[in-house]
């Protein structure tokens, strides 16, 4: 089976170079009612693949945070000023998602995350400090987020044991996404489309932040009803409607 990767995009020639794409991405509202904004330039950094390798122990299995369809996920650590590789425990904690290469799917989510995370600034969703773009390599790197994610705290099976997540904490989840998706439908015109356990991220103290914006889309919010025609997403956390017709008002798409 041959790799969807040879064929390269305009955004990916442009990233080869170290240009970030312009984002189309705009306010809707004249008085932000969130602490969020959106970076016209993004700033992120284009690491090497030798770098990002060094960075995670050359991707050693110790060091997987997670994994999903399209790739798997390592703890990383760089020095916090200029970025390059240092030894574990000895400098600023990553994440690095490092994107199957034979991943077609996965290649557009790639793209996709990068538009959205590097051009949204919000308390409440993750950072996105950087990407690789080397031959058939296709890596993104984040913010380590210490506390893991949300289903590890809810249905923990078959990992190391995490804490369990206190009700004060939960209702504190539960408000940060809010003001994640009160921000991505108000302030940006957009929808997520994939909210769940697994991509909402605690950090140190359970601040919870989004993650996963690989299927994320412009466009929802001011025509009011999000169409589709196929439905995209993880079974049992979209709306059973919005999996029957496509069409929904795209508040519900991510209301419980």
């Amino acid at each position: 089976m041959g790799s969807c990767i040879s064929t390269v995009s305009n955004a990916e020639i442009d990233l080869h170079r170290g240009v970030i794409p312009e984002t189309d991405l705009h306010r809707v509202t004249s008085h932000p009612r969130t602490q969020g904004g959106i970076i016209e330039a993004a700033n992120l950094v284009c690491f090497c693949f030798s770098e990002l390798a060094a960075a995670t122990g050359h991707f050693i299995n110790e060091n997987v945070l997670g994994s999903g369809e399209f790739g798997v996920v390592y703890k990383g650590w760089v020095d916090e000023h200029s970025l390059k590789a240092t030894s574990p425990e000895m400098g600023m904690p990553i994440a690095v998602k490092k994107l199957r290469d034979d991943s077609c799917q996965g290649q557009q989510e790639w793209l996709t995350e990068i538009k959205y995370l590097g051009h949204l600034c919000h308390p409440n969703l993750v950072k996105l400090m950087g990407y690789c773009i080397e031959d058939k390599n296709r890596l993104l790197v984040y913010e380590f987020m210490p506390n893991s994610s949300l289903d590890r705290h809810l249905f923990e099976t078959g990992h190391s044991p995490v804490q369990t997540i206190t009700w004060h904490h939960r209702i504190k989840v539960a408000l940060n996404v809010a003001k994640a998706l009160a921000f991505l439908h108000h302030e940006v015109d957009a929808i997520h489309r994939d909210v769940k356990p697994s991509n909402i991220l605690l950090d140190a103290n359970y601040n919870a932040k989004l993650s996963d914006f690989g299927l994320a889309k412009d466009g929802s919010v001011n025509s009011r009803t999000h169409v589709t025609t196929r439905v995209l997403g993880t079974e049992g956390y979209y709306a059973p409607e919005y999996m029957e017709s496509g069409t929904k008002p795209a508040m519900s798409l991510h209301i419980r």
